[in-house]
Protein backbone atom coordinates (compact mmCIF):
# COMPACT_ATOMS: atom_id res chain seq x y z
CA UNK A 1 0.00 0.00 0.00
CA UNK A 2 2.75 2.65 0.83
CA UNK A 3 4.71 1.80 -2.39
CA UNK A 4 1.03 2.02 -4.19
CA UNK A 5 0.47 5.12 -2.69
CA UNK A 6 4.06 6.96 -3.12
CA UNK A 7 3.99 5.96 -6.47
CA UNK A 8 0.52 7.42 -7.22
CA UNK A 9 1.86 10.81 -4.97
CA UNK A 10 5.31 10.54 -7.85
CA UNK A 11 3.39 9.67 -10.70
CA UNK A 12 0.77 13.00 -9.66
CA UNK A 13 3.41 14.92 -9.14
CA UNK A 14 5.01 14.47 -12.71
CA UNK A 15 1.89 14.64 -14.49
CA UNK A 16 1.74 18.13 -12.86
CA UNK A 17 4.93 19.46 -13.10
CA UNK A 18 4.73 19.69 -17.00
CA UNK A 19 7.76 17.87 -17.99
CA UNK A 20 5.74 15.32 -19.40
CA UNK A 21 4.53 14.62 -22.62
CA UNK A 22 0.94 14.78 -20.81
CA UNK A 23 0.43 17.58 -18.16
CA UNK A 24 -2.41 17.53 -15.68
CA UNK A 25 -3.74 21.34 -14.65
CA UNK A 26 -5.27 20.89 -11.59
CA UNK A 27 -6.58 24.57 -11.65
CA UNK A 28 -9.03 23.25 -14.30
CA UNK A 29 -13.08 22.42 -13.79
CA UNK A 30 -13.16 18.83 -11.59
CA UNK A 31 -15.70 17.83 -14.84
CA UNK A 32 -12.34 17.33 -16.84
CA UNK A 33 -11.33 14.57 -14.44
CA UNK A 34 -14.01 12.29 -14.75
CA UNK A 35 -14.67 9.99 -17.99
CA UNK A 36 -17.02 10.75 -20.14
CA UNK A 37 -20.27 8.04 -20.48
CA UNK A 38 -19.82 7.16 -23.71
CA UNK A 39 -16.02 6.36 -23.01
CA UNK A 40 -16.94 4.16 -20.04
CA UNK A 41 -19.25 1.85 -22.34
CA UNK A 42 -16.90 1.45 -24.96
CA UNK A 43 -14.45 0.32 -22.04
CA UNK A 44 -16.71 -2.00 -21.04
CA UNK A 45 -17.44 -3.40 -24.44
CA UNK A 46 -14.00 -3.88 -24.44
CA UNK A 47 -12.84 -5.08 -21.94
CA UNK A 48 -15.95 -6.64 -19.63
CA UNK A 49 -15.82 -10.03 -20.91
CA UNK A 50 -12.14 -9.97 -19.81
CA UNK A 51 -13.05 -8.48 -16.27
CA UNK A 52 -15.66 -11.21 -15.62
CA UNK A 53 -13.02 -14.10 -16.61
CA UNK A 54 -10.24 -12.30 -14.33
CA UNK A 55 -12.91 -11.81 -11.67
CA UNK A 56 -13.52 -15.77 -12.11
CA UNK A 57 -10.04 -16.93 -11.95
CA UNK A 58 -9.32 -14.32 -8.67
CA UNK A 59 -12.51 -15.75 -6.60
CA UNK A 60 -11.22 -19.22 -7.83
CA UNK A 61 -7.76 -18.69 -6.43
CA UNK A 62 -9.10 -17.92 -3.44
CA UNK A 63 -11.58 -20.67 -2.74
CA UNK A 64 -8.27 -22.69 -3.07
CA UNK A 65 -6.37 -20.71 -0.92
CA UNK A 66 -9.19 -21.34 1.62
CA UNK A 67 -8.62 -25.05 0.63
CA UNK A 68 -5.27 -25.80 0.82
CA UNK A 69 -5.22 -23.60 4.16
CA UNK A 70 -7.83 -26.10 5.80
CA UNK A 71 -4.24 -28.38 5.71
CA UNK A 72 -2.40 -26.16 7.86
CA UNK A 73 0.50 -23.50 7.07
CA UNK A 74 3.28 -25.74 5.76
CA UNK A 75 0.85 -26.75 3.00
CA UNK A 76 -0.17 -23.50 2.90
CA UNK A 77 3.42 -22.29 2.39
CA UNK A 78 4.52 -25.36 -0.07
CA UNK A 79 1.42 -23.93 -2.50
CA UNK A 80 3.06 -20.35 -2.23
CA UNK A 81 5.71 -21.35 -3.06
CA UNK A 82 4.67 -23.68 -6.08
CA UNK A 83 2.20 -20.33 -7.27
CA UNK A 84 5.52 -18.12 -7.42
CA UNK A 85 7.64 -20.76 -9.49
CA UNK A 86 4.63 -21.16 -11.55
CA UNK A 87 4.31 -17.31 -12.04
CA UNK A 88 7.99 -16.78 -12.30
CA UNK A 89 7.94 -19.74 -15.55
CA UNK A 90 4.90 -18.03 -16.89
CA UNK A 91 5.95 -14.42 -17.08
CA UNK A 92 7.70 -14.88 -20.60
CA UNK A 93 4.73 -15.85 -21.44
CA UNK A 94 2.16 -13.23 -20.51
CA UNK A 95 4.44 -11.10 -22.67
CA UNK A 96 4.16 -13.31 -25.31
CA UNK A 97 0.69 -13.54 -25.49
CA UNK A 98 -0.11 -9.23 -25.33
CA UNK A 99 2.18 -9.76 -28.54
CA UNK A 100 0.75 -12.20 -29.88
CA UNK A 101 -2.52 -10.57 -30.13
CA UNK A 102 -1.16 -7.50 -31.60
CA UNK A 103 0.17 -9.77 -33.99
CA UNK A 104 -2.85 -11.54 -34.84
CA UNK A 105 -5.05 -8.29 -34.84
CA UNK A 106 -2.70 -6.50 -37.49
CA UNK A 107 -2.70 -9.92 -39.90
CA UNK A 108 -6.38 -10.05 -39.37
CA UNK A 109 -7.37 -6.71 -40.22
CA UNK A 110 -4.66 -7.03 -43.45
CA UNK A 111 -6.85 -10.22 -44.31
CA UNK A 112 -4.00 -12.63 -43.53
CA UNK A 113 -5.57 -15.53 -42.13
CA UNK A 114 -3.59 -18.08 -42.94
CA UNK A 115 -0.21 -15.97 -41.45
CA UNK A 116 -2.70 -15.24 -38.20
CA UNK A 117 -3.19 -18.67 -37.63
CA UNK A 118 0.77 -19.58 -38.07
CA UNK A 119 1.76 -16.85 -35.29
CA UNK A 120 -0.38 -18.32 -33.05
CA UNK A 121 0.64 -21.36 -33.32
CA UNK A 122 4.64 -20.59 -33.40
CA UNK A 123 3.74 -18.58 -30.11
CA UNK A 124 1.89 -21.41 -28.29
CA UNK A 125 4.99 -24.01 -29.77
CA UNK A 126 7.64 -20.87 -28.19
CA UNK A 127 5.70 -20.77 -24.86
CA UNK A 128 5.65 -24.45 -24.52
CA UNK A 129 8.98 -24.97 -25.01
CA UNK A 130 9.80 -21.71 -22.39
CA UNK A 131 7.29 -23.20 -19.74
CA UNK A 132 8.22 -26.74 -20.62
CA UNK A 133 12.28 -26.67 -19.95
CA UNK A 134 11.22 -24.18 -16.76
CA UNK A 135 8.85 -26.75 -15.40
CA UNK A 136 11.68 -29.77 -16.25
CA UNK A 137 14.44 -27.31 -14.36
CA UNK A 138 11.82 -27.32 -10.72
CA UNK A 139 10.48 -30.99 -12.11
CA UNK A 140 14.32 -31.99 -11.73
CA UNK A 141 15.29 -29.94 -8.70
CA UNK A 142 12.41 -29.15 -6.51
CA UNK A 143 13.71 -29.56 -2.97
CA UNK A 144 16.68 -27.60 -4.28
CA UNK A 145 14.19 -24.83 -5.54
CA UNK A 146 12.00 -24.99 -2.52
CA UNK A 147 14.83 -25.04 -0.20
CA UNK A 148 15.50 -21.55 -1.38
CA UNK A 149 12.33 -20.19 -0.04
CA UNK A 150 11.96 -22.24 2.92
CA UNK A 151 13.88 -25.03 4.45
CA UNK A 152 11.46 -26.65 7.13
CA UNK A 153 11.66 -30.37 6.22
CA UNK A 154 7.97 -30.36 6.03
CA UNK A 155 7.32 -27.52 3.39
CA UNK A 156 9.77 -29.46 1.66
CA UNK A 157 8.43 -32.05 1.66
CA UNK A 158 4.60 -30.98 0.40
CA UNK A 159 6.00 -28.27 -2.21
CA UNK A 160 8.03 -31.22 -4.04
CA UNK A 161 4.94 -33.66 -4.23
CA UNK A 162 3.16 -30.49 -4.81
CA UNK A 163 5.25 -29.35 -7.78
CA UNK A 164 5.70 -32.95 -8.97
CA UNK A 165 2.33 -33.23 -9.27
CA UNK A 166 1.52 -29.43 -11.23
CA UNK A 167 4.78 -29.07 -13.46
CA UNK A 168 3.37 -31.57 -16.42
CA UNK A 169 0.63 -29.37 -16.86
CA UNK A 170 2.58 -26.17 -17.10
CA UNK A 171 3.11 -27.44 -20.89
CA UNK A 172 -0.62 -27.19 -21.58
CA UNK A 173 -0.71 -24.15 -19.83
CA UNK A 174 1.38 -22.32 -21.86
CA UNK A 175 -0.49 -23.48 -24.75
CA UNK A 176 -3.68 -22.00 -22.87
CA UNK A 177 -1.93 -18.54 -22.17
CA UNK A 178 -1.43 -17.41 -25.68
Amino acid sequence: VIAMGMGTVFGLWSLSKGKLVVKISFGKDFRYYFPRLATVKEMINLAGINTLEMFGMNTFNLVMLNFVASWGTGALAAYGIGQRLLMLVSLAGFDLATSTNIIMANNLGAQKIKRAELSSWWACGLNALIMGVGGMIILGLPGQIVGVFDKSPEVVEIATNYLRMTTPGWFLLAVWLI
